[in-house]
């Protein structure tokens, strides 16, 4: 349970602080929510992120982010950090919504 602080009364005069509970829901992120559902909806889009990352970082894909390198004697193929592309889907995605 969160704890929240109240400091004025119903007329808006100073009665000192009162202690009140309230329901909080903690995602994995660190990330407080006062519903049960926002919190799974929060979870559920991290989760999709995450996978869409993984997906078109697979090795296996032609599509990979990231670039080349000179290494040695010859070019590298250096995969872009998760983190960010997370990051940068979470921002494109947040402008298709609008």
């Amino acid at each position: 349970m969160g704890q929240v602080l109240e400091l004025y009364n119903s007329n808006n005069e100073s009665t000192g602080i009162k202690q009140i509970s309230l329901p909080a829901y903690q995602t994995s992120d660190g990330k407080i929510f006062h519903t049960q559902k926002e919190a799974e909806k929060h979870e559920a889009t991290e989760q999709m992120i995450k996978d869409l990352v993984n997906e078109y970082q697979d090795w296996r894909h032609s599509f990979r982010v990231g670039g080349w390198t000179m290494r040695g004697v010859g070019d590298e193929f250096v995969p872009a950090d998760n983190r960010k592309l997370e990051a940068y889907t979470r921002f494109v995605i947040s402008q298709i919504k609008g």
